[in-house]
Formats: structure tokens, C-alpha cells, sequence
């Protein structure tokens, strides 16, 4: 169910990171409902709304990776970032998506989590793969994580964490 909510953008930059100076949350982070992804969506959205993302090639809401936690729990895209341009909490953004979503069950969110943390880059559309590859070359990260073989991993390493 879609309420209409004042955006305050405001209390978004009290809450956002400059993702120019500091990555997004790990993918691992289950700190929003317990959703792996959820927290890093979420910096993303606050970071965009506020005009924190100076280069949208490296961070972007909606990005793939977005767009299939999106799909997973059939959130819309545009509300959710409406919803979070009111400047809601982790907790409260947490409760939404668990209340707008469909498969939010404990199950069904431990499902996604360990689908996750087993995407493989091989298992990827070969447009993904090269997008992959160009955007770890840009960030002189090949070298580095060429021995990583799960998604998940490798936003973590082109966030610097490894």
C-alpha cells in the first residue's frame, strides 16, 4: 500500500553518506530487516536524493544489483525512494519494506540472503560480466580480485573492504 509522504531532505543529508568519500554499507550489512543489499540500496538512495553520488558509474540506486532485491521482495523502486526521501530511519525503512513487500517472510528472506552470497560473476548475463570487468579496470581493482568468484565479494572489494 503507497502512502503519499512530505519529502524531507534535510533530515535525508543528516542521514546520508558522501559516497564520494565513504562507500555505500557492505552488501553483507543485514542491518535494514535483515536483508543482504537493503542497508547499500538505501546509502544509495539517500546519497542520489541529496546529490551525494558524484559519479554514477561507481554508485547508483537502481543499479542491477538493486534491481533484483527490487524484484525478489516486488518492491517498487520509486516508492521506496520516496518513502526513504522522508527521511526514514533504517528501522522504519525496514518496516516498510517489510509491510509493501511480497516474500518477506523469514524463509523467504533467508532464501534471497544465501542466493546471494552464491551468485557467481559466471552465473551473470554476459552484459553484466563486461560491465563488471570495465567498472574493476577503472578502479585498477582487476589484479585484485581476480581469484573472487561471488558477486557479493566483489562489491565489497571495489568498496575497498578486502
Amino acid at each position: 500500500m503507497m502512502t503519499t509522504a512530505t519529502q524531507d531532505l534535510a533530515k535525508v543529508k543528516s542521514l546520508a553518506k558522501d559516497l564520494g568519500k565513504e562507500a555505500p554499507r557492505s552488501p553483507y550489512s543485514r542491518e535494514i530487516a535483515g536483508i543482504l543489499l537493503l542497508a547499500r540500496v538505501v546509502d544509495k538512495a539517500r546519497a542520489q536524493l541529496v546529490g551525494l553520488i558524484p559519479n554514477k558509474d561507481i554508485y547508483e540506486y537502481g543499479a542491477p544489483a538493486d534491481r533484483s532485491l527490487f524484484k525478489q521482495f516486488s518492491l517498487d523502486a520509486q516508492a521506496l525512494e520516496a518513502y526513504i526521501a522522508t527521511g526514514a530511519s533504517d528501522a522504519e525503512i525496514g518496516e516498510w519494506v517489510l509491510a509493501n513487500g511480497e516474500n518477506t517472510d523469514a524463509e523467504s528472506i533467508a532464501v534471497y540472503n544465501n542466493g546471494w552470497k552464491s551468485k557467481r560473476l559466471a552465473d551473470l548475463a554476459p552484459a553484466s560480466q563486461a560491465h563488471i570487468e570495465k567498472l574493476l579496470k577503472q578502479a585498477n581493482l582487476l589484479e585484485k580480485t581476480d581469484r573472487l568468484r561471488y558477486l557479493i565479494d566483489v562489491l565489497d572489494a571495489k568498496d575497498g573492504r578486502f
